[in-house]
């Protein structure tokens, strides 16, 4: 990638930034874990959760009334 050897890039990183890459790593594999416990539990539900892409008009109504102006359909 970088054309760089690993033992140069870790030799000329500070001990913040080593521990800084570290902190990511482990924030991503927790984030990666609690997706994949997630994933695991819906299918042990049998149920899927319903995600829609079509917003819900009655209930932003019901928010912002009349403050929004959109304009009609034909």
């Amino acid at each position: 990638m970088t054309g760089y050897s690993l033992s140069y890039i870790l030799d000329s990183l500070s001990l913040d930034q080593l521990m800084l890459i570290y902190r990511y790593g482990l924030e991503f594999e927790e984030t990666k874990s609690i997706i994949l416990l997630n994933k695991y539990a819906e299918a042990l539900s049998g149920k899927k959760k319903s995600t829609s892409d079509k917003p819900d008009l009655k209930k932003f109504s019901a928010i912002y009334g009349n403050r929004i102006k959109t304009n009609k359909k034909e």
